[in-house]
């Protein structure tokens, strides 16, 4: 998956998970929103942000859904296992970790040339209380 996202400074934000395979999915601030096709909402990682505020995203995003995936990339992929172990430990004794993802994407540099970024796609899962 080599897909070229540009971040535009709103991360926290849930965006729906619509966008087609191989194509940047941009942030559009649409906070609060359930993805049409029933599949799990996604909250961006980044370096801008305390991490209690990426945190109360994905808990909104599992009071809304029954799954989140969490995505970073670079240095920001430490804070997004944070923002997982937090969610989890403190927050959503229900939610577990069901899939991580570990990818590579090729973007410019600044000078122009080719750098790999790593990535990281973290789902989260919380089981529904039965009562």
């Amino acid at each position: 998956m080599a897909t070229q996202e540009t971040n535009t400074g709103t991360e926290g934000q849930r965006t729906p998970n619509t966008a087609p395979e191989g194509q940047g999915t941009p942030n559009t601030g649409a906070e609060g929103q359930r993805n049409p096709a029933g599949g799990p909402d996604t909250v961006y990682i980044g370096r801008q942000k305390p991490v209690m505020t990426y945190v109360l995203a994905a808990i909104s995003a599992l009071n809304n859904s029954p799954s989140v995936i969490l995505k970073a990339r670079g240095a920001a992929i430490s804070l997004a296992v944070d923002v997982a172990q937090i969610t989890i430990h403190r927050f959503v004794q229900a939610a577990q970790v069901a899939n991580i993802k570990l990818d590579t994407e090729e973007l410019s540099g600044q000078d122009g040339r080719p750098r790999n970024v790593s990535t990281i796609e973290i789902e989260l899962k919380a089981e529904l209380d039965p009562s």
